[in-house]
Protein backbone atom coordinates (compact mmCIF):
# COMPACT_ATOMS: atom_id res chain seq x y z
CA UNK A 1 0.00 0.00 0.00
CA UNK A 2 1.14 3.20 -1.24
CA UNK A 3 1.88 6.19 1.36
CA UNK A 4 0.84 9.78 0.48
CA UNK A 5 2.06 12.80 2.02
CA UNK A 6 -0.79 16.16 1.53
CA UNK A 7 -0.41 19.38 2.27
CA UNK A 8 -2.76 21.43 4.61
CA UNK A 9 -3.96 23.31 1.86
CA UNK A 10 -4.53 20.27 0.10
CA UNK A 11 -6.60 19.19 2.95
CA UNK A 12 -8.62 22.27 3.29
CA UNK A 13 -9.44 22.53 -0.12
CA UNK A 14 -10.39 18.77 0.06
CA UNK A 15 -12.77 19.83 2.80
CA UNK A 16 -14.32 22.89 0.85
CA UNK A 17 -15.14 20.19 -1.65
CA UNK A 18 -16.70 17.82 1.12
CA UNK A 19 -18.96 20.64 2.44
CA UNK A 20 -20.38 21.57 -1.04
CA UNK A 21 -21.03 18.64 -1.88
CA UNK A 22 -23.08 18.21 1.36
CA UNK A 23 -24.95 21.47 0.83
CA UNK A 24 -25.63 20.42 -2.43
CA UNK A 25 -27.40 16.85 -1.55
CA UNK A 26 -28.99 18.45 1.68
CA UNK A 27 -30.42 21.02 -0.92
CA UNK A 28 -31.80 18.45 -3.28
CA UNK A 29 -33.34 16.30 -0.61
CA UNK A 30 -34.69 19.34 0.98
CA UNK A 31 -36.21 20.36 -2.69
CA UNK A 32 -37.43 16.84 -3.70
CA UNK A 33 -39.27 16.63 -0.24
CA UNK A 34 -40.94 20.13 -0.67
CA UNK A 35 -42.50 19.66 -3.83
CA UNK A 36 -43.86 16.46 -3.11
CA UNK A 37 -47.35 18.22 -1.57
CA UNK A 38 -48.45 20.56 -2.72
CA UNK A 39 -51.21 23.58 -2.16
CA UNK A 40 -54.64 24.67 -3.94
CA UNK A 41 -52.98 27.76 -5.42
CA UNK A 42 -50.17 25.48 -7.09
CA UNK A 43 -52.64 22.71 -8.62
CA UNK A 44 -54.91 25.89 -9.78
CA UNK A 45 -51.48 27.27 -12.10
CA UNK A 46 -50.56 23.63 -12.77
CA UNK A 47 -53.96 22.78 -14.15
CA UNK A 48 -54.72 26.16 -15.09
CA UNK A 49 -58.36 26.31 -13.65
CA UNK A 50 -60.46 28.03 -11.62
CA UNK A 51 -61.29 27.31 -7.57
CA UNK A 52 -64.64 25.81 -8.29
CA UNK A 53 -63.10 23.78 -10.96
CA UNK A 54 -60.57 22.35 -8.45
CA UNK A 55 -63.36 21.96 -6.13
CA UNK A 56 -65.58 19.52 -8.61
CA UNK A 57 -62.57 17.45 -9.23
CA UNK A 58 -62.06 16.80 -5.49
CA UNK A 59 -65.69 16.60 -4.91
CA UNK A 60 -66.07 13.63 -7.57
CA UNK A 61 -62.83 12.20 -6.65
CA UNK A 62 -60.93 13.21 -9.68
CA UNK A 63 -57.81 14.31 -7.78
CA UNK A 64 -57.46 12.83 -4.30
CA UNK A 65 -56.13 15.21 -1.45
CA UNK A 66 -55.23 15.07 1.78
CA UNK A 67 -56.66 17.88 4.56
CA UNK A 68 -55.01 19.24 8.03
CA UNK A 69 -56.62 21.90 9.86
CA UNK A 70 -57.96 22.92 7.07
CA UNK A 71 -55.48 23.50 4.74
CA UNK A 72 -55.53 21.04 1.77
CA UNK A 73 -52.42 19.38 0.37
CA UNK A 74 -52.13 17.49 -3.00
CA UNK A 75 -49.71 14.93 -3.81
CA UNK A 76 -47.69 16.27 -7.17
CA UNK A 77 -47.69 12.93 -8.52
CA UNK A 78 -51.26 12.02 -8.72
CA UNK A 79 -51.81 15.68 -10.20
CA UNK A 80 -49.10 14.03 -12.85
CA UNK A 81 -51.10 11.24 -12.70
CA UNK A 82 -54.21 12.98 -13.80
CA UNK A 83 -52.79 15.17 -16.49
CA UNK A 84 -51.27 11.84 -17.56
CA UNK A 85 -54.51 9.89 -17.97
CA UNK A 86 -56.31 12.47 -20.01
CA UNK A 87 -53.94 12.68 -22.64
CA UNK A 88 -56.28 13.72 -25.65
CA UNK A 89 -55.27 10.94 -27.96
CA UNK A 90 -56.25 11.23 -31.68
CA UNK A 91 -59.35 9.02 -33.00
CA UNK A 92 -58.85 7.50 -36.36
CA UNK A 93 -62.09 7.23 -37.01
CA UNK A 94 -63.11 11.20 -35.75
CA UNK A 95 -64.38 12.92 -38.74
CA UNK A 96 -62.08 16.10 -37.17
CA UNK A 97 -65.20 18.41 -35.32
CA UNK A 98 -63.86 17.65 -31.93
Amino acid sequence: MQTFLITAKQLNHFKQELIEEIKLLVKETRKSRESHWIRSAQVREILQISSSSLQKLRNNGSIPFTKVDGLIFYNRNHIEQLLLNNINKTDENSDGDG
